[in-house]
């Protein structure tokens, strides 16, 4: 019987203790992103808050969500849209350190998202690094 109580009031002293580095917390960072969007003729960079969460499940998701100002040239021309969208690379390998492009180095780009645009001029992008979501394509 002693043993029992004994095991029972260590078994409730563990739920009661508080537990320092709980897996089932989001990790979450804020740091602040640069990036470049280009329309097919030019490219243009942008400094942006971002926000990234990895979920205890896996999902790992970043958003960054800027407002470009109505004089910007990507604010011309929507047509009668009311978004435009834009491809980007997230993943850039460099592998010599020359800061060029060249596949023939060995160097690596990965398109993996959709930058949103509407005529009020919030520019937002999300993308799910585990294929998750409208974003990316599944199973990446």
């Amino acid at each position: 019987m002693k043993f029992l109580r004994a095991f029972l009031a260590i078994s409730l002293l563990c739920f009661l203790l508080p537990v320092k580095n709980s897996s089932a917390q989001a990790k979450v960072r804020n740091y602040t992103a640069t990036f470049s969007i280009s329309d097919g003729e030019e490219s243009y960079e942008f400094e942006a808050p971002a926000h990234e969460v990895i979920t205890p499940n896996g999902n790992f998701v970043k958003s960054l969500k800027i407002t470009v100002e109505e004089s910007h040239p990507l604010m011309q021309d929507f047509g009668g849209y009311p978004n435009r969208w834009f491809g980007f690379n997230y993943l850039y390998i460099d592998v010599n350190g020359d800061e060029v492009f060249n596949p023939e180095e060995g160097d690596v780009m990965l398109p993996e998202g959709i930058a949103k645009l509407n005529k009020s001029g919030n520019l937002t992008i999300q993308f799910h690094l585990n294929g998750a979501g409208t974003y990316l394509p599944l199973g990446w």
